[in-house]
């Protein structure tokens, strides 16, 4: 029977030690688990004060340049709100808006339902980025962003908390 238990333990252990290793090399930038390809896509791109939109012209949305630079300032009025309350960020935000499930699948190399995903930490590119499928999660998302800004992140219950009190829900 301890035989068994060092066994299983041992597998544990090891099975961490893959974990640990891997996010260590992603956090590097070294290893992508997501395998994004974002230069697969001819990206449309507006540029803001704080935020720089990604998508395609064809997006069922945003394929009006009015609505496009109406989202994009929506957008940008969540930065003032979370700079005046966590402080700014140095770059802007890269903000990548997905058509569907099926364009997101295709670029991020997942193969799962997501609605939003936010990288604050530049790992995957020179600024902060943002995924969205979902077209009301970017405040939640720039909120996420803003406040882990370029340090540690808080705690999960309060990171997704602040994101879902000033950015609204997924």
């Amino acid at each position: 029977a301890q035989h068994a238990i060092r066994s299983a333990l041992a597998r544990a252990i090891s099975r961490l030690g893959v974990i640990l290793l891997l996010g260590c090399l992603s956090a590097c930038g070294l290893y992508d688990p997501w395998q994004i390809r974002l230069d697969a896509e001819s990206w449309t791109v507006l540029d803001g004060q704080g935020l720089r939109l990604h998508y395609k012209n064809d997006d069922w949305l945003l394929d009006d340049p009015a609505k496009a630079q109406s989202y994009l300032e929506s957008g940008e009025a969540f930065v003032e709100m979370a700079t005046a309350l966590f402080g700014g960020i140095s770059r802007r935000i890269d903000v990548y808006q997905f058509s569907d499930q099926e364009h997101w699948n295709e670029i991020i190399g997942t193969f799962g339902e997501a609605v939003g995903a936010a990288n604050p930490h530049h790992a995957l590119g020179p600024e902060p980025q943002i995924f969205l499928v979902g077209y009301e999660d970017l405040g939640h998302e720039i909120i996420h962003v803003m406040s882990q800004g370029l340090g540690q992140p808080p705690p999960a219950l309060f990171y997704e908390g602040l994101a879902v009190t000033y950015g609204g829900i997924h």
